[in-house]
């Protein structure tokens, strides 16, 4: 073929991956448009959803998640138990841009949630994250304790742990590489293998029906939300070593719900550590569930964020 030939079918390979991750990306977009509205925070746009009246709550999603993940079945149930429920796309994901290209910190997603929630007169909500959004959720409490009341973790990482980061994570969050294996992955995954992905993440628990449907998981495979997701996950450890010796300081309610079987953020590695250092915290653990306790126990966590509001003093509407 010669290195011409070569170089022309390398080219012509990688415009077709290229096309394909961005016709992909623009049909899902099509398909999940933004739920709620984008609002401003100093110049960065933020989509936010809202619902209910009553006491604030504001709902934090883990990785690869949006407000479609709370939207499924919590913010209805909160809704229906008297809450008034605001849930963000975290930065980097949804349809939140990234704050930066990098090096972007869970306390910097924090500021800027926090001054999103003062923007739609969001006071002193109750502050529920699931997964990595636990570890927002706890560092909301330490560097913003006056703008709650009460947090909720949902199966929350809120404690660095050993072994080794996926691999996937650590190429996706690589400088020129990520983005292109990133553009790959958005190609050529087939929804068979996504929503095998998906499942595994809900295990032993089974994933509700329609729960694909309504979450659209492709949403959060367009390539530059892979690699926002991805740099995430690879800094998240050594972040959460940066505030986890500084949760005796936390004070206000804290509920939180495990599942005893969930084998992607352990209880004993988190939950338990984390109950024991805050000043006020409760630990239900729930037998034989796994990490999706907002959709497979969505009574438990109303029951939580529901107790964190009487312990709080949160006048409640008759």
């Amino acid at each position: 073929m010669g290195l011409w030939g070569t170089l022309f079918s390398v080219a012509v390979v990688g415009f077709s991956i290229w096309f394909a991750a961005q016709m992909r990306t623009i049909w899902v977009e099509q398909d999940y448009p933004p739920e709620g509205e984008m609002i401003d925070v100093d110049g960065h746009p933020v989509h936010v959803v809202q619902a209910g009246s009553g006491p604030d709550v504001v709902i934090l999603h883990g990785s690869m998640g949006s407000t479609r993940d709370a939207s499924f079945r919590l913010m209805p149930a909160l809704v229906e138990a008297g809450f008034r429920v605001t849930a963000f796309d975290r930065p980097g994901l949804g349809y939140t841009p990234r704050l930066d290209t990098a090096g972007v910190t869970v306390s910097d997603q924090v500021d800027l949630l926090v001054q999103a929630a003062y923007e739609i007169d969001v006071e002193n909500p109750i502050v529920a994250g699931q997964s990595y959004g636990g570890a927002l959720a706890a560092n909301w409490a330490l560097r913003h304790p006056d703008q709650l009341s009460g947090l909720v973790s949902i199966a929350g990482a809120t404690h660095t742990w050993t072994g080794p980061l996926d691999l996937s994570y650590r190429v996706l969050s690589w400088p020129l590489i990520g983005p292109v294996v990133a553009h790959g992955v958005s190609a050529i995954m087939s929804d068979t293998r996504l929503r095998s992905m998906v499942a595994a993440v809900f295990r032993p628990d089974e994933m509700p029906g329609g729960f694909i449907d309504h979450f659209g998981p492709r949403l959060n495979l367009a390539p530059h939300r892979l690699v926002a997701n991805a740099q995430q996950r690879t800094d998240l450890r050594a972040q959460l070593a940066d505030q986890e010796s500084r949760y005796d300081e936390i004070s206000v309610p804290v509920e939180i719900v495990h599942g005893e079987a969930d084998t992607i953020v352990g209880v004993e590695v988190h939950a338990e550590k984390f109950v024991d250092q805050v000043q006020n915290g409760q630990l239900t653990r729930i037998a034989d569930a796994g990490h999706m306790l907002h959709h497979t126990h969505t009574g438990d966590i109303v029951t939580a964020v529901t107790r964190v509001a009487q312990r709080a003093g949160i006048p409640r509407a008759d």
